[in-house]
């Protein structure tokens, strides 16, 4: 029994690494290919942010609609993976949620359900934060197309899911609705954030391509609204959507980025029509 244990674990390795072998030796066998294609994009994007924790931008009364914009650098390591930079800069402007319409802001920065003593309380029904935030991150770019088997050179699209972690710095300002007046100090504070995209890139030319995103990053700062509450939240995150336009940085010779290197054969959409 054991020396058919023994034999059956063999086995199983016997073919796992054949399994890589062959991997590696196809790999080895395009290494030819990989030079005939760049590696390197810029993107230049720009979408709209919508942060969410004990205020939010889906509050109550409306939902608040701010800008944000980008850069990112990319590394295309092979056909599914890749790797890039990004820093970004928006702003978002957050009220109550229904539930919290009554809770009380105290002038000392912190929530209250009852009116403080002696300190003016402000219901979250009539104040907004207003944020500014500054987001750099490092993030995994895989192509689900290429993954599966395919080819994103046959369609001309790629889809990208990109798991990041990102450092955020947040700047919030909380106002009263009625007359805009500030109510405590301007608050700054850092965040960490983990998160993911999903991303539809669309090949429109040899050397760009157009991106739309769309992914959620959430943020270790229970406090960047701006003040403090007793209810610790876990559910801070930031849901943005973009578009974006991607410059294959050119070199002569090339084809085009290597995301759209065939797996075997050649692509019957041509890489080079433009």
């Amino acid at each position: 029994m054991r020396l058919q244990f023994i034999k059956n674990i063999s086995s199983k390795l016997i073919t796992i690494l054949l399994v890589f072998l062959a991997q590696d030796g196809f790999s080895q066998a395009s290494r030819f290919l990989y030079r005939n294609y760049t590696r390197w994009t810029v993107e230049a994007y720009a979408g709209v942010p919508f942060m969410v924790g004990n205020l939010t931008a889906f509050s109550a009364d409306q939902t608040y609609i701010n800008p944000m914009y980008g850069i990112r650098a990319g590394f295309q390591a092979n056909r599914i993976f890749g790797i890039g930079l990004s820093v970004s800069r928006g702003q978002n402007r957050l009220g109550a949620r229904g539930y919290a319409a009554d809770f009380l802001l105290c002038a000392n920065g912190n929530t209250y359900y009852f009116p403080h003593e002696t300190l003016p309380t402000y219901a979250y029904k009539d104040i907004y934060s207003d944020i500014t935030f500054m987001n750099a991150g490092i993030f995994t770019d895989i192509n689900l197309i290429n993954l599966a088997g395919f080819n994103s050179c046959d369609y001309g699209i790629s889809v990208l899911f990109s798991p990041g972690i990102y450092i955020q710095q947040n700047e919030a300002t909380v106002k009263r609705k009625t007359d805009n007046l500030q109510l405590l100090p301007v608050r700054s504070g850092m965040s960490i954030g983990l998160g993911a995209d999903l991303g539809l890139r669309i090949r429109t030319g040899k050397w760009i391509d157009l991106q739309m995103k769309t992914g959620i990053t959430w943020l270790s700062d229970n406090d960047f609204i701006g003040f403090s509450t007793p209810i610790q939240a876990r559910y801070n995150y930031v849901w943005n959507t973009s578009v974006g336009v991607i410059f294959k940085i050119p070199v002569k010779g090339k084809r085009d980025n290597l995301i759209y290197m065939p797996r075997e054969g050649a692509c019957y959409w041509k890489t080079n029509i433009f």
